[in-house]
């Protein structure tokens, strides 16, 4: 038997907290039950996520450095890392980021009939690994895409270097894309019932991913960048709805510099989430 002394979990008080206009005290108490905590028998009690979360926020919201959150009677910089690391490692972002899509079924919040794909970079010189130079924005960075729904809440999310292209990364966006869990299929939209109409700019004009795009289940609807030939315009592939085109969401681009790894990308998504 352990003695309860040391399996007891005793929070610890901060004399301050940070603020953040990120998500209010209802969502920042409805995302820390959802992210892990680590725990121990011995050594002193961890950090609810509680009071953690803010401080994270913080610095993802204004792009500060981590150490700039050692403020006195704060915790120390190394210690938010530290659990933004662990939840990383638990690879706790993509299962939340799904367990609240599942949360939006149930309340029928999403829409997939149509759905729309777009790319962005995120300016950085950090973290070399996963940056690159960008002719097009000439800027270096990391190239992020995203599938929204009809209402703009993402699907999918994808990111590498800065100097890839938006339609090679768009494939697996396309092939990771959220499905609906059995159980749960029959309260589903009927947009995920069916097949669902893709769009995207004249970027991912090309006929291999028009094909690709038509074996995952999705009627694309991209402009050509050149004028077709009649044979090629009565091909279902290449058919465009000019009004539901015009329709097409736009995702926003985010000029974040410091969102840059799959911790943050996640974080960011699940965020997202939170809030609807």
């Amino acid at each position: 038997m352990i003695p309860s002394i040391l399996i007891s979990k005793e929070v610890i008080p901060l004399p301050n907290s940070y603020t953040t206009d990120v998500l209010t005290d209802a969502q920042l108490d409805f995302m820390a039950r959802f992210l892990p905590e680590p725990f121990s028998y011995t050594g002193r009690p961890a950090y609810t996520n509680r009071q953690l979360l803010p401080g994270i926020l913080k610095l993802l919201r204004s792009g500060c450095r981590w150490r700039d959150l050692s403020l006195p009677d704060y915790p120390s910089g190394v210690t938010y890392w530290r659990r933004l690391r662990f939840w990383e490692e638990k690879g706790i972002f993509r299962k939340t980021f799904y367990r609240l899509l599942d949360l939006l079924i149930m309340g029928k919040q999403l829409d997939c009939s149509v759905v729309s794909i777009d790319g962005t970079l995120i300016p950085s010189y950090e973290f070399k690994e996963v940056t690159g130079y960008s002719g097009k924005h000439r800027l270096v960075g990391v190239k992020v895409s995203v599938l929204v729904d009809k209402h703009g809440i993402p699907l999918s999310f994808s990111y590498a270097p800065g100097n890839y292209h938006d339609q090679i990364l768009s494939y697996p966006t396309l092939k990771n894309c959220y499905t609906v869990p059995k159980q749960l299929r029959s309260l589903a939209n009927i947009g995920f019932q069916g097949r669902r109409s893709l769009l995207a700019d004249r970027g991912y004009d090309s006929l291999y991913f028009r094909r690709f795009a038509n074996i995952q289940g999705y009627d694309p609807h991209i402009p050509s960048r050149v004028c077709v030939s009649k044979e090629k315009s009565e091909d279902p592939l290449y058919r465009v709805d000019a009004t539901l085109y015009k329709k097409r969401n736009v995702i926003e681009r985010t000029s974040v510099s410091h969102l840059l790894h799959e911790a943050f990308l996640g974080m960011r998504s699940v965020l997202f989430l939170a809030k609807r």
